[in-house]
């Protein structure tokens, strides 16, 4: 058994051993040794050969052997990132454990778990600590449909189970035409593995920017088309970090590298084609500069200005209400040509004046290694540290 131990470790399945005979007993077990695993409590006893190590681990990771009919799946942080990876559609309650009404809610949901699974929606549930934090949620309890890791909030009654599986299935079967909304996790991963990719940032105060989105949302086929993911969010403290301290703002990010666009935001096609422009721009830069010596990879070259769509942006000196010291300078920040077409920024110390306009003094150039994309791994419902197996 031991030498499937570190496998199940990985899976969040916790293994242990007892002699307690009696404890045994208690669960209807009377033949020794024995094998039984717990699901969310919930007891299911091994009747294979228990000397098959490879048998008994297909066994406790089978999908069968993990769910429980008609029950919503409980799991914790690191398994529903999994989840959340290798599922198209999920479907997650967020609650707080211990809360009774929250439990009456679990209930009216389990009644549809069967209908989402059979439309291949997964079903699950988590009560982690700092979970309403680490998913960015108003408050708990709250119902999410993640269609490919962009979430829709449930805003009904979460006592109506008839309305929510609706909610679902029209979800489910509906195709997206709009700018998907991410939270702030999700917008971190998708900054980290996504090579081009447009974020709207805007507030729910902002007047004009819902009328911006909508013009926005008439060429979110066209970047499609183009290769450029197109998203919207509200996370200001994200947008604080890279001197965004006003809304509306679109920020283009080219392995993470963020470009500042300083147009019309209402003039659509104008947004298409700088869009498309820093994507070409990025193209050329990788297939010219390939091969090129160590002086010419370092060279930043004219620096245009934010307006003309160069790419450069200045950094924020700390927080909106942040005190500037007197001796703080601020930075430009521009994309850099290096070798074998890597990409990073170019760090400009500049005076407040030469900030209006006109050439950098100094520069420095760095280099980021290109983060790799994550790989799939296989369906399932384990890792939640709420399953235990014993004999």
């Amino acid at each position: 058994m031991e030498n499937i131990d570190d496998e199940l470790d990985e899976t969040g399945i916790v293994f242990v051993t007892t002699e307690d005979t009696a404890l045994a007993k208690k669960h209807g077990i009377k033949n020794f040794p024995a094998l039984a695993f717990f699901r969310n409590k919930d007891l299911l006893v091994y009747k294979g050969d228990i000397e098959d190590e490879d048998e008994v681990l297909a066994w406790i990771t089978d999908e069968e052997t993990l769910e429980i009919p008609g029950r919503i799946e409980e799991v914790n942080m690191r398994m529903l990132e999994k989840i959340l990876h290798e599922n198209e559609h999920v479907v997650v309650f967020f609650y707080k454990e211990g809360d009774k009404k929250s439990q009456k809610i679990i209930q009216e949901l389990e009644n549809i778990d069967d209908e989402c699974e059979e439309k291949d929606i997964d079903f699950v549930k988590t009560s982690d600590e700092g979970v309403e934090k680490e998913y960015d949620l108003k408050s708990l309890p709250a119902l999410a449909f993640y269609r490919n890791k962009f979430r829709q909030i449930y805003t009904g009654d979460l006592m109506d189970e008839d309305a929510i599986l609706d909610w679902v299935l029209s979800l489910h079967t509906s195709t997206p035409d709009i700018i998907e909304n991410v939270d702030r996790k999700t917008l971190q991963t998708l900054i980290n593995d996504v090579e081009h990719l447009a974020v709207f940032f805007y507030n729910e105060a902002c007047e004009s920017c819902q009328d911006i989105l909508e013009e926005l949302e008439t060429i979110d086929d066209d970047t499609d088309k183009h290769g450029i993911q197109f998203v919207k969010s509200t996370d200001s403290k994200l947008a604080a970090e890279i001197g965004i301290f006003s809304f509306p703002a679109l920020v283009y990010y080219e392995t993470g590298v963020p470009i500042m666009y300083d147009g019309n935001l209402k003039k659509e096609e104008e947004v298409l084609e700088w869009l498309v422009e820093q994507k070409r721009n990025d193209v050329d830069d990788s297939d010219s500069f390939i091969g090129h010596d160590k002086a010419d990879s370092s060279e930043c070259g004219d620096i245009k200005g934010v307006i003309s769509g160069d790419g450069c942006f200045y950094m924020g000196l700390g927080g909106k209400n942040a005190r500037v010291m007197s001796s703080f300078e601020p930075y430009r920040c521009c994309p850099t040509k290096l070798k074998m077409g890597s990409k990073s920024a170019n760090v400009n110390k500049v005076s407040q004046d030469h900030r209006e306009g006109g050439k950098s003094s100094s520069s420095n150039s760095g280099k980021n290694a290109k983060q790799d994309k994550s790989n799939k791994g296989k369906k399932g419902f384990f890792g939640s540290g709420k399953y235990t197996w014993w004999w």
